[in-house]
């Protein structure tokens, strides 16, 4: 497999949200960034799973951000990925 262009889109597009199911470099993006802030264990596989939900869960209770498990505009912004 070969991934193109940048992993969140192109530029003048937001993210897509990610959830449970979803995989894609995006995917392995936001677990590289839950792993580095100690709330993913084990491999960043870009498949959004049970054990990344869970670290998304734990990660949007302690930001103080809507806690729902899936990835949208507000946890890429918490998350550094977008500005």
């Amino acid at each position: 497999m070969t991934i193109v262009g940048h992993p969140l889109g192109e530029p003048h597009q937001e993210p897509r949200g990610l959830a449970k199911g979803d995989s894609g470099a995006d995917v392995m993006l936001v677990q590289s960034r839950l792993r580095s802030a100690g709330y993913l264990k084990g491999p960043c596989n870009g498949k959004f799973d049970a054990r990344t939900e869970q670290a998304m869960r734990r990660y949007e209770t302690d930001h103080k951000l809507p806690v729902d498990g899936v990835v949208n505009a507000h946890d890429y912004f918490a998350l550094g990925l977008m500005d």
